[in-house]
């Protein structure tokens, strides 16, 4: 075998790893030549991060994820900014319907259990009713 093809495909493999080691420390798939796009991608979940800091934002943008059908999306904000403020009703709330929509009905009677012990105006109650079949006050949805 020629040294010159050896060489040559040993720079080709660096030029390789160069472009895959950024993309896996931050678990992305890059395209070689698409590593432009790979830092908008780690940029935009910053300002995710950034925008769901607050109750406004956090329900904002999980809202918008909901709309878009992404229900699992909109489960991740609300869970992230639930652990910033473990007794915000409103994005508890949501979070225990969104998993009751998702089907976790577990996981969303677990959620109605934590709502039971704070402060829930009727209109809270009676969303997460109708979306888990039982209320915050512990009561089975009739």
């Amino acid at each position: 075998m020629d040294v010159t093809v050896s060489l040559g495909r040993m720079a080709m493999f660096a030029m390789a790893l160069s472009v895959a080691a950024p993309a896996a420390a931050h678990d992305e798939v890059v395209a070689p030549g698409d590593e432009a796009g790979a830092g908008e991608d780690v940029g935009g979940f910053a300002r995710e991060i950034g925008d769901s800091a607050s109750e406004d934002g956090a329900l904002g943008l999980a809202r918008q994820r909901e709309e878009a059908g992404d229900l699992t999306g909109a489960t991740a904000v609300l869970e992230r900014y639930l652990l910033v403020d473990a007794e915000s009703v409103p994005a508890r709330a949501a979070y225990a319907t969104l998993l009751c929509r998702l089907e976790d009905l577990q996981g969303g009677r677990i959620e109605v259990a934590k709502l039971s012990v704070l402060a829930v105006d009727e209109a809270t109650a009676s969303g997460v009713r109708a979306a888990c079949g039982v209320a915050p006050t512990g009561e089975d949805a009739r």
